[in-house]
């Protein structure tokens, strides 16, 4: 925790400091199968991730540069490990997490030997559907609660290798099962199904919701994305303390210049 505050605080002094890497401006086995997409839907959806900040193969500039960056730090990182899954989340909402976690699973499927599964786990504030414009009407909660088969779930948005597990609907006692024996068992079960897949979890923000903090500890590794200008120093090290007994990979400087 230290290291990450102290790290901060010189972010604060020199703009072009992260833990991991500056971020864009912008910021049973259950089967998974992918919802089919429209004819056509691929060219909408190049122009809706554009407009979403979303970085995307025809895209050449800095921000795509600093997500590879990114990537491939993250990757080797898990790789050393055999990790298969990674939660990002942030101290408070707003400071970039959802945006963070889109453009990293883009990134790495640009990598043909990649492929990713998205899951969005922030109920109150679900964004991994509007960023890839895909429904929101069923998703992770309704697995949750209803046990409503992944195969009905699993949307693919028009993105080679990329599937995204939506949050779908916001049951009132949806967020309690995030830390449950039940998600554990999905995560162990999503590892199974594809060992090579790389999982990422969109969570909520830690210090608005205890729920990030309890399912942290169930994935492999955690990233914590940060906001220059708006992220407190308090604020980073209240989020560390509650994430005590997960593996904090590093940190991520979201809208740096």
């Amino acid at each position: 925790m230290e290291r990450i505050v102290s790290a901060m605080k010189r972010i604060q002094e020199d703009s072009s400091t992260s833990l991991v890497a500056a971020a864009g401006a912008h910021s049973a086995k259950p089967p998974i199968e992918s919802v089919a997409t429209s004819p056509g839907h691929s060219k909408r959806l190049a122009a809706h991730l554009a407009a979403h900040h979303v970085i995307s193969l025809d895209q050449a500039d800095g921000e795509i540069d600093a997500y590879r960056i990114l990537r491939t730090q993250v990757l080797n990182r898990m790789r050393a490990n055999q990790h298969t899954t990674l939660a990002v989340l942030s101290p408070t909402t707003g400071d970039g997490a959802s945006h963070t976690a889109a453009n990293l699973a883009m990134s790495v499927v640009m990598d043909p030997q990649n492929s990713v599964l998205l899951v969005d786990c922030d109920f109150a504030h679900p964004r991994v559907h509007q960023l890839f414009d895909v429904p929101n009407n069923a998703g992770l909660a309704d697995y949750l609660i209803h046990g409503t088969p992944l195969s009905q779930l699993v949307a693919h948005p028009a993105v080679e290798r990329l599937d995204v597990l939506p949050a779908g609907t916001a049951f009132a006692n949806a967020p309690e099962l995030l830390g449950s024996a039940q998600m554990a068992q999905l995560i162990k079960a999503m590892k199974i199904q594809d060992p090579n897949r790389l999982i990422i979890f969109d969570l909520p923000a830690v210090l608005d919701s205890t729920n990030a903090a309890s399912l942290a500890p169930l994935v492999d590794a955690v990233l914590m994305v940060v906001a220059k200008r708006k992220t407190e120093t308090d604020q980073i090290r209240q989020a560390s303390e509650m994430l005590a007994g997960a593996n904090l990979l590093g940190t991520v400087l979201n809208r740096a210049s």
